[in-house]
């Protein structure tokens, strides 16, 4: 049965999506079957609702093309009466035009989609405004508030995202603090927009949060960062976080950054690195050093088993030296 539909398919392509090869593609919907490039720009704004994906984005091609269609265009992203798919299109229409036409800012015309629009409209809008294509700043404020309180999680995860790529330090905080978003996107969106802005004055305060997701937030987002200031943070857990599984986790956390390794300079590793020789060992101390080996001595007589072990192996794993696996130093 299955060879038998198989070979069907092969032979006739799915239902409704057989082409006859000596057709050639479909002729355009414009009056006179005309190509995209000599349609007025009113066509051009009706085929932005066109079911066929391929028809929408030459259309919008076309469009970002004119500058003279900036008006129209803008009055298609506004226009709630055209369906949420012509919007979309309309307003990456307005993105592509500030690539083409110097000095085209659109970034007010996705504010007011970003706020007003349907929640894919206001997603994609938070998207646009994350691609660096034009000066963005303004709407910081405005995507704070999508990504904390916007009732649609993929609005907040791409504002999130967008925050990482435009914001500052001034964002860190108010992502902190909605950290404990329920949806897993949207909450992985604001931990990797934290490590992106990379400021950690108000982490401490949100290790000692009272919901575990925040704490957790935090800490993931501490993960990994060659960062004095990041490190801080987690010293400060370690000596006076008052859950033991945020001190464990910030004892892990320091270990993984206690050293670092050498720069790669050897080029392409291959396709097969389990058979090549070890990976690079973390042997180079750096700035963060000090105060990271210092906790992890401090946390061997913590309160709590827990801690006490992870930083006995973090010692161990981390901050002993041995043989380099060349025998050379």
């Amino acid at each position: 049965m299955r060879l038998t539909l198989a070979i069907f398919l092969l032979l006739h392509g799915l239902p409704g999506c057989a082409v006859d090869p000596g057709d050639g593609p479909p002729a355009l919907p414009f009056a006179g079957g005309g190509s995209e490039k000599a349609a007025s720009t009113r066509e051009l704004i009706e085929m932005l609702s066109h079911a066929e994906h391929t028809h929408r984005v030459l259309a919008q091609w076309a469009l970002a093309e004119r500058g003279d269609a900036r008006d129209a265009v803008k009055a298609a992203l506004a226009d709630k009466s055209k369906s949420n798919t012509a919007r979309i299109h309309a307003l990456w229409t307005l993105a592509a035009m500030a690539d083409q036409h110097k000095g085209y800012n659109p970034v007010k015309e996705f504010i007011t989609a970003l706020h007003n629009g349907p929640d894919e409209l206001r997603a994609q809008a938070a998207r646009a405004l994350g691609t660096k294509r034009f000066d963005a700043k303004a709407a910081v404020k405005g995507l704070i508030h999508r990504a904390k309180n916007d009732t649609d999680a993929r609005v907040r995860m791409q504002a999130a995202a967008t925050l990482g790529r435009i914001a500052g330090a001034e964002a860190a905080a108010e992502l902190y603090s909605s950290l404990d978003d329920e949806d897993r996107f949207a909450w992985l969106a604001k931990v990797q927009a934290l490590r992106a802005i990379n400021a950690w004055d108000a982490a401490p305060a949100f290790l000692n949060s009272s919901d575990e997701r925040t704490r957790e937030g935090t800490v993931l987002a501490l993960t990994g960062v060659y960062d004095d200031g990041a490190v801080a943070a987690l010293v400060h857990a370690v000596s006076a976080n008052p859950y033991p599984e945020v001190r464990a986790r910030a004892v892990e956390a320091l270990a993984e950054v206690s050293r670092k390794a050498d720069p790669d300079v050897k080029g392409w590793w291959d396709t097969q690195p389990a058979r090549g020789k070890p990976a690079r060992e973390k042997r180079r101390e750096w700035s963060g050093t000090k105060a990271a080996a210092a906790a992890l001595t401090v946390a061997l007589k913590d309160t709590d088993e827990r801690v006490r072990i992870a930083a006995a192996r973090a010692i161990e794993e981390h901050l002993v030296d041995r043989p380099h696996p060349s025998g050379s130093e």
